[in-house]
């Protein structure tokens, strides 16, 4: 790989035209799998950039999204250090089956005033106009499977993983915990002590209502259902380019995870997919490829009210019955009803509503998960059984 294009040393001289600069160069050295795109203007009139990082020779329909914001608070270098690392490392021979299978979208310089004035910035109690435009806009646009915004502590020698979505749903508390730990154990193995820490289970009215906006997280987990996590490098106790490396060290576990298919998902990619229900019985999103499944996924999550629980009873030692309602109106993609059985059974049949209907499964070491797509019809009933030697 080539020698790393970025002098973050420009970044104690708050000299953002050269670091575009580098930016502008390091795209058009890596035209083939990187892209500038300008989301728009800060409040003093200064572009605020993302790139997108990833193999155009696959179709964007088959790739997860993940969005990384970088430098929010404009007096943590760190965080702006931890982007262009990024960027230098998502080029990588490494990172090419990442590539391949994902759209990584980062924005290296969030706040650009911040940045060049040397201060933070930014409203200490809401989110900025500006970021609800260009943020909002990045998520209501890609819907993404992952989002991560990244920060710099400038005291202390804490680092840390923030399991950033804000309520209890689904599996969600068990998986972010689980990818959190992988982040740690990376960080680990290169050298940085990492701890995770959590920003309170509260249910918030997105973009409106934050205790302190030191994280975009709650908002996009509201609207996406997306996998979300805050990232606290620290460039007092480590300098601008340790703090990169722990950022890039943390970071690139979950990004590998993304190309993982995790033991209780049919498809690979992220598993975001459980809306209601756990790892027995649940409401997922579906689809044949990644796209659908996000569709799918952001029409079930905006309805999640109006499905009721499933709910689960064994009618004999072969035969479980699922039951379930929805009240809203037809969505236009399915969902998907899951069960998990003990073991590694012969699943003779499903029947939906009495009717036979197709099924598919996967299994991890002790279990078989069966997979039936519903389609969702207006304010209805559902009864699902499945009957297995």
């Amino acid at each position: 790989m080539d020698t790393n294009p970025f002098d973050i040393n420009v970044l104690f001289r708050r000299n953002l035209e050269d670091l575009y600069q580098q930016l502008d160069d390091f795209v058009g050295n890596y035209s083939e799998i990187t892209e500038i795109h300008r989301l728009g203007l800060s409040d003093e009139g200064r572009e605020i950039k993302a790139i997108h990082v990833t193999d155009i020779g696959r179709p964007l329909a088959e790739k997860e999204v993940v969005v990384i914001i970088c430098g929010r608070h404009g007096d943590e270098l760190g965080a702006f250090a931890v982007g262009l690392q990024l960027l230098y490392w998502l080029v990588s021979e490494e990172a090419s089956d990442i590539r391949r299978n994902q759209l990584l979208i980062i924005v290296p310089f969030a706040n650009p005033d911040g940045f060049v004035r040397g201060e933070f910035f930014a409203p200490k109690d809401k989110i900025s106009v500006v970021e609800k435009n260009y943020i909002r806009l990045l998520v209501d646009t890609f819907q993404p499977d992952v989002l991560i915004d990244v920060h710099s502590l400038g005291r202390g020698d804490l680092e840390a993983i923030i399991a950033g979505h804000t309520f209890h749903t689904g599996e969600d508390d068990f998986i972010s915990g689980l990818l959190c730990a992988r982040m740690i154990k990376g960080a680990e193995l290169g050298g940085y002590p990492f701890i995770l820490h959590s920003l309170g289970v509260q249910e918030l009215k997105p973009w409106t209502n934050v205790r302190y906006n030191n994280f975009i997280c709650q908002e996009c987990f509201e609207l996406c259902h997306s996998l979300v996590f805050g990232l606290e490098v620290n460039h007092f106790a480590l300098g601008l380019k340790d703090a990169a490396l722990s950022g890039l060290a943390a970071i690139r576990p979950l990004l590998k995870a993304g190309n993982a298919r995790f033991p209780w998902e049919y498809h690979s990619g992220y598993p975001n997919r459980i809306i209601k229900g756990n790892f027995l019985t649940s409401i997922r999103s579906t689809g044949k490829d990644a796209r659908e499944r996000r569709i799918s996924r952001m029409e079930i999550w905006k309805n999640r009210e109006l499905f009721e629980e499933p709910e689960r009873q064994m009618l004999d030692r072969n035969t479980v019955r699922i039951w379930m309602k929805y009240h809203g109106e037809p969505l236009s993609y399915p969902f998907a009803i899951c069960s998990r059985i003990r073991g590694k059974p012969n699943v003779a049949a499903v029947h939906f509503n009495k009717d036979e209907v197709e099924f598919y499964i996967c299994q991890d070491r002790c279990s078989t998960y069966v997979f039936t797509d519903i389609p969702v019809l207006n304010k209805s009933d559902y009864e699902l059984t499945i009957e297995f030697k």
